[in-house]
């Protein structure tokens, strides 16, 4: 049974039209970075390819993560290759969906 683990809310201070290719970057690097705060291993590997972006080993064994980012609301979707990934890996298989915030602090 899938499980909630947390919920990710990135504002930094100043931010300007930011292309998709950059959320999907900084999407990428918070959850690298929240899989090295739980202890595991993250490795990157969203260029080959294989269904999810990233594969993280710990003490628990190997999770297959998908990465999806958006700049705001909006509907994300599992390619084929994402969705036969998550059936064959199952309970290893995660989705980390997030929506970045950005502020725009207008200086006075």
């Amino acid at each position: 049974m899938p499980e909630f683990l947390t919920v990710i809310r990135v504002i930094p201070e100043k931010a300007e039209m930011i292309e998709d290719e950059e959320i999907e970057r900084i999407g990428m690097k918070v959850a690298m970075e929240y899989e090295r705060s739980q202890g595991r291993i993250p490795e990157d590997v969203s260029k080959e390819n294989l269904g999810f972006d990233i594969r993280s080993k710990g003490p628990d064994g190997v999770r297959y993560i998908e990465v999806k980012a958006r700049a705001g609301e909006g509907e994300i979707a599992l390619i084929p290759n994402e969705w036969f990934k998550a059936k064959r890996f199952k309970d290893q298989y995660y989705l980390y969906s997030m929506v970045l915030l950005f502020l725009l602090f207008l200086e006075r």
